[in-house]
């Protein structure tokens, strides 16, 4: 529906902007004629000396001098003579000159017409006076002007209709190709189906997408192609810092994440220990706003849960739950303080988190050193889950360097947005860096494609109670799954 809409926009733009354009800047032309009889005789012997022979010689000059008045490169030494009685230059003249001959006769017809009346007059006087002279003065037989030519009064308007939908129609294909080809070229993933029969990993969830906006205009066609993906990224990503779950957020949305809550019990089961790492291939899908929303639902299900930004690069978390940043897991993994300064204790009920820190010159060194280490280990028996966001897989090495000290990495990838090539880099990484794939999760999911989005998501009377994920009510707001990190 969204390429339909699409369509019918760029053929409408297309016929309204040639529309105006031939409204307001083509303008009305003028058209003056003068006829003459073109002989290879003198005008005063021709009705003397009118035989089949002569008929056929002036049929044939008619048609030369008509080839001397059509040249437009070098236009012939009479206009010249015109240009300078009527002021103009003489390309004005030959551009304005129309000639033409009724078959098998000798009557030549000059057609004058420009924007405006006088001058097309004043062309075809001056050409009725000159063409006769010219023809008398190269030897060619003589020429007769058969009418006095007259000021045009009616004018031939351009068929602005016809215009415009000449417009619209290359609107309609011009748009019509562009989607084609976006389409055909399309390597973004789709859905759960879809990807899964690329990848041998899980998909664990599909989040809806509450950015209506976002999601129903041109830049998601867009986006879709690499080079302006690259583009959008750089200049019109955004973080939100209101993008976690409250009361408020759509029915839809909640069961979303409680599949992803239930999937990822049982992944993380048989894994090593209750640590997760969260990632994605590329930035803009996801996934701090995915490790919170998961930390929100874990912890409402009576886990206690450790939510750590690892993402020293671009850390975001903070921002998300309105938290000083001042001391984190930066400072503490270099040793400037004690563990307990660095958490913040019950951002949520059952919810401890552990911002970045301070971004320091080295978090690649510091998510792999020995400190890292021991810190999980101290605080494994402390939490039934540790959930820690880290930056884009692809991008750096962060996430590579411990994840395999963890049961294991959740890979997020954004519908219409991650390219498959991205996701399966991203496994291929991980696995290489000897460490589990748990799942994809897949957000930004168009709703209407969604089953619980259709009967539950917009407008249904069931809903969802469950607490708040923050204590101060001023803080509650929707969840906006468009993050960019």
């Amino acid at each position: 529906f969204k390429k339909i809409v699409i369509i019918l926009i760029a053929t409408v733009l297309g016929f309204t902007l040639v529309l105006l354009y031939s409204l307001f800047f083509i303008k009305p032309r003028y058209t003056s004629n003068a006829y003459f009889t073109i002989t290879n005789v003198p005008e005063e012997n021709l009705f003397d000396s009118l035989s089949p022979s002569v008929i056929q010689a002036s049929v044939s000059l008619t048609k030369t001098v008509k080839a001397i008045l059509e040249v437009k490169d070098s236009p012939a030494p009479v206009y010249a003579v015109v240009a300078g009685k009527c002021d103009v230059s003489p390309s004005v003249v030959s551009r304005a000159v129309t000639v033409s001959v009724n078959s098998d006769t000798f009557v030549l017809e000059v057609r004058v017409t420009t924007t405006s009346p006088e001058l097309s007059y004043d062309i075809a006087t001056a050409l009725g006076e000159e063409i006769p002279i010219y023809m008398k003065n190269i030897n060619m037989g003589s020429a007769s002007l058969c009418n006095e030519p007259l000021v045009p009064i009616s004018q031939s308007y351009p068929n602005n209709f016809r215009f415009g939908l000449i417009g619209g129609l290359i609107g309609l294909l011009a748009s019509s190709l562009i989607i084609l080809f976006i389409t055909l070229t399309d390597n973004t993933v789709k859905g759960e189906t879809d990807l899964s029969e690329k990848i041998t990993a899980p998909v664990l969830a599909e989040i809806p997408s509450l950015d209506k906006e976002k999601k129903n205009n041109a830049v998601g066609l867009l986006v879709r192609i690499p080079y302006f993906r690259d583009k959008y990224l750089k200049h019109h990503a955004k973080p939100s810092k209101n993008d976690i779950i409250t009361k408020s957020t759509e029915f839809g949305i909640v069961e979303a994440y409680k599949q992803l809550r239930a999937n990822l019990l049982f992944a993380v089961s048989v894994g090593k220990n209750n640590a997760v790492v969260f990632s994605s291939g590329m930035p803009n899908e996801g996934k701090s706003t995915t490790a919170c929303n998961v930390a929100i639902s874990l912890a409402q299900d009576n886990k206690k849960i450790l939510l750590i930004d690892a993402d020293m690069r671009k850390p975001t978390i903070h921002k998300k739950f309105r938290l000083d940043n001042r001391k984190g897991l930066s400072g503490f993994l270099s040793g400037q303080y004690p563990i307990g300064e660095a958490v913040k204790k019950d951002v949520a009920e059952n919810l401890d988190v552990i911002t970045s820190g301070v971004v320091p010159p080295n978090p690649s060194e510091l998510l792999s050193s020995e400190a890292m280490d021991r810190f999980l280990e101290e605080v494994s028996p402390l939490y039934d889950f540790i959930l820690i966001d880290t930056p884009p897989i692809s991008v750096v090495s962060d996430a590579r360097n411990f994840a395999s000290k963890t049961s294991g990495v959740v890979l997020v990838a954004r519908q219409k947005m991650t390219f498959y090539g991205d996701v399966i880099r991203s496994i291929q990484s991980i696995e290489q860096s000897n460490s589990n794939v748990l799942g994809v999760v897949i957000t930004d999911v168009n709703e209407s494609e969604k089953i619980y989005g259709g009967y539950y998501g917009k407008g249904g009377s069931y809903k969802y109670q469950y607490t708040y994920a923050y204590a101060d009510s001023s803080q509650r707001n929707k969840v906006d799954l468009n993050d960019d990190d």
